[in-house]
């Protein structure tokens, strides 16, 4: 019987990742609010909806980078994306991401010197809850009819943001103060110009220049007095200075790590026929979407001083029969891979990309997504295992199970093999009752099974399925 793997044990906080992702109304799914791990493996039978749950998230992306109309466009029109009989309720996203290591934004309460005045001191723990809502006018425009901004620094005495949108209306406080009190006089209305774009994050810090007055106080460094047990004035807590000044760049700081983050999640979907095609000297990061600077990204490794490119070559070796090595050479405007095998006599033979398998290519592209240099915030991989031997799957889950702890990664799988080699719990079950997709944890007899060694995660899949946890564990 197969083992399951050794996980990979406590892992290293990435400076940022996502950790929650509601959807609601969008394809398949009618409400699912499910955790993202700096590993998550969603698990599920072909048509449970695994993809809708990528593109999910995907979406977001599209809106973030392209704008709505486009990433609606993309998907063929609002029909095909709300899901059926919901028209009217608009699709609901939400994101909550998690920031560990925040150096630049560094507006935080100390009182290490005991005189409780806050000084500047890097964020090390602070939370983004960011939703939105779009729906299809009765004029069949998209809009963007809500959303919802929350960004919370974990430490004593700072005041929470809260903001939110619907239609063109901002409301909104700052910890214990409410959003008026903090606005000019003539501001108490806030106007915004195009709901069919993002106001929140991409551009609300940005476009408020505005609304607060003593804009001189904005572009300086103050002291601020969150919590100070006394003031000049022998009040307590902070003035409406300190809150704006906090506003205006703790808010902004933070919220940028946000959108760093979501503008770069990257999902590959690797087709060996693109992976093929000569390719021209592109740039060489991040690696493309479908592959199409491969042969950059494998030079860029190749002359980089981490052992990315020594990783890629020993899991092409433990996955390729004869495999000796791998080069990247210039031909006229175009890069070419080539591959080295041994052979029975003292000369190697040489073979380029394009005169490989479906097999070779796609896991050499997987690894290329994996291994690349810089690594890169998030990574989505769907179904790693297409055209994939099965016995080869082992070392993939493994480089995939390593990979997250450098970038989170998303995985989705119907594959027995593939589950073997992947830590349990990681997994989240896909399943569809009806025509609705649910997303859950896996569960908790199944769990104890795996780890009792009863039974491996694919001999399950195969018996029994993978059971989604729909009571609490005890």
């Amino acid at each position: 019987m197969a083992q399951e793997p050794e996980s990979t044990g406590k892992r290293a906080e990435l400076p940022m990742r996502l950790t929650r992702l509601r959807v609601k109304n969008f394809r398949s799914i009618a409400d699912i609010d499910i955790p993202l791990s700096p590993l998550t493996v969603l698990v599920g039978p072909n048509g449970s909806g695994k993809s809708n749950v990528v593109d999910a998230l995907r979406f977001v992306r599209d809106v973030f980078a392209r704008g709505l109309d486009q990433a609606v466009m993309d998907r063929e029109g609002m029909g095909v994306i709300q899901r059926w009989g919901t028209e009217g309720e608009g699709v609901t996203i939400g994101l909550t991401m998690e920031v560990t290591d925040a150096a630049e934004a560094g507006m935080v309460y100390d009182n290490s010197a005991g005189d409780g005045v806050a000084v500047y001191k890097p964020i090390s723990d602070a939370s983004i809850d960011y939703e939105f809502v779009i729906v299809e006018s009765a004029e069949k425009s998209i809009e963007i009819k809500e959303e919802a901004l929350i960004i919370k620094v974990h430490e004593e005495n700072v005041p929470t943001i809260y903001i939110s949108r619907k239609g063109d209306k901002l409301d909104g406080k700052l910890g214990d103060s409410e959003w008026n009190d903090l606005l000019k006089s003539d501001s108490k209305s806030i106007k915004i110009g195009n709901i069919n774009e993002l106001y929140m994050p991409k551009g609300l810090f940005g476009r408020s220049t505005a609304l607060f007055d003593d804009s001189d106080q904005r572009n300086s460094f103050r002291r601020m007095n969150f919590g100070a047990p006394e003031k000049e004035d022998n009040s307590k807590g902070a003035s409406n200075e300190d809150l704006k000044y906090y506003w205006m760049q703790c808010g902004g700081l933070i919220s940028s790590y946000l959108n760093r983050t979501v503008d770069t999640l990257l999902f590959y979907t690797l087709n060996p026929t693109d992976l093929r095609q000569p390719q021209q000297t592109l740039k060489d990061a991040p690696f493309d979407e479908k592959g199409r600077n491969l042969a950059a990204v494998l030079r860029r490794l190749s002359r980089g001083k981490n052992s990315g490119w020594e990783a890629l070559k020993f899991a092409l070796d433990q996955t390729i029969t004869g495999f000796e090595t791998l080069e990247v050479e210039p031909v006229g405007g175009y890069l070419a891979t080539k591959l080295i095998y041994h052979t029975e006599s003292s000369k190697p033979r040489t073979s380029y990309i394009g005169q490989e398998s479906d097999g070779t290519i796609r896991i050499l592209g997987l690894l290329a997504s994996l291994q690349q240099e810089p690594s890169q915030p998030f990574l989505c991989i769907e179904e790693p295992e297409a055209n994939i031997h099965p016995g080869a799957l082992a070392v993939l889950a493994g480089v995939i199970d390593e990979a997250s702890l450098r970038s989170q990664v998303l995985v989705t799988t119907h594959s027995p093999d593939m589950l073997d080699h992947l830590p349990v719990e990681s997994f989240l079950v896909v399943e569809k009752v009806g025509d609705t997709t649910h997303v859950g944890t896996l569960d908790a007899s199944q769990i104890a099974s795996v780890r009792k060694r009863l039974f491996t995660p694919g001999e399950l899949f195969r018996m029994e399925g993978l059971q989604r946890q729909t009571e609490p564990a005890s």
